[in-house]
């Protein structure tokens, strides 16, 4: 649970086809490496316990918010 400004750092863990694809995706966190396009979902919690999801696209030097469920 984390209070309005808190920070909490997270663990990336790529996946392909649902299953771990081992530290090749994560090549794409380093601007040498990356040229792909990838979707990231973030799926979380409120304090009542409603479920929430939210979709970004990342590619090289830009991540955008393409969806809020």
């Amino acid at each position: 649970m984390l209070r309005a400004g808190a920070v909490l750092t997270i663990r990336a863990e790529s996946l392909k086809n649902g299953k771990p694809a081992g530290d090749f995706f994560l090549a794409h966190l380093d601007p040498k490496y990356a040229s792909l396009e990838l979707k990231v979902v973030v799926e979380f919690q409120n304090i009542e316990m409603k479920m929430y999801a939210v979709t970004q696209t990342i590619r090289p030097g830009d991540l955008r918010i393409t969806g809020f469920e």
